[in-house]
């Protein structure tokens, strides 16, 4: 019996579209999958599942229509890493390898949450944990998500079923309305952290310059 490693299996991918059916049933991804469960969360794992799901979304690959099924075994197994987040026994190079594989997710399949799906808004939800997180280096991760996703439900020509003038407008403004919570909260939490502190004048001149640049960063969020 020949035993293919992940990144050879991962470079054939590329290479020769390995149809999702066959990758989602292949021992080396559920070991992969598995893997984040353990006690110690292993970096290789996290690398490799963290490629899959940027394959999934890959043009090489076919793209998420051809490989719904390895997305279906994906995103349960990253989905049950959500408690993760939020405990605070776990080691902080654990919880920002987690947060690495919601961002993943969330920029890798930004267009189908953009259709405001049951399954979408649990990974909305999770997302927006990631950005209530204290370490800006974490809370970042999802920013370019949260903006991706703001042009896909803003622009009258992102991913919205053929029609006539009314129903593209009546789907369009429903996936707002879907959305309009979320980013509610996404406000709120931004918005509290560009404050400038009471104390910012007894800040020291590096201090202060890094909380300008991460304010700054913040702001370029909602352009």
């Amino acid at each position: 019996m020949v035993t293919v490693s992940r990144e050879k299996l991962i470079s054939t991918s590329v290479g020769f579209r390995i149809p999702g059916s066959v990758l989602a049933a292949h021992p080396s991804v559920l070991t992969a999958l598995s893997s984040l469960n353990s006690d110690i969360l292993s970096e290789a794992s996290v690398n490799v599942v963290s490629e899959f799901i940027h394959y999934t979304a890959s043009k090489s690959s076919g793209g998420v229509s051809v490989q719904g099924p390895l997305i279906q075994v994906i995103v349960p197994q990253v989905m049950n890493l959500q408690a993760q987040l939020r405990d605070s026994s776990k080691d902080e190079e654990d919880v920002k390898a987690i947060a690495r594989l919601f961002a993943d997710m969330g920029d890798s399949y930004v267009e189908l949450i953009a259709t405001g799906s049951g399954e979408a808004m649990m990974i909305v939800n999770a997302l927006l944990e990631v950005a209530s997180h204290p370490e800006y280096d974490i809370a970042s991760m999802t920013f370019n998500f949260w903006h991706s996703l703001q042009v896909i439900l803003t622009k009258r020509n992102s991913n919205i079923s053929f029609g006539d003038e009314a129903s593209i407008e009546a789907e369009r403004n429903q996936r707002l309305q879907v959305f309009h919570q979320s980013y509610e909260s996404l406000v709120s939490l931004v918005s509290s952290r560009v404050l400038y502190p009471l104390s910012y004048q007894d800040l020291s001149y590096e201090d202060l310059k890094e909380f300008k640049h991460t304010r700054y960063g913040r702001i370029l969020l909602w352009k």
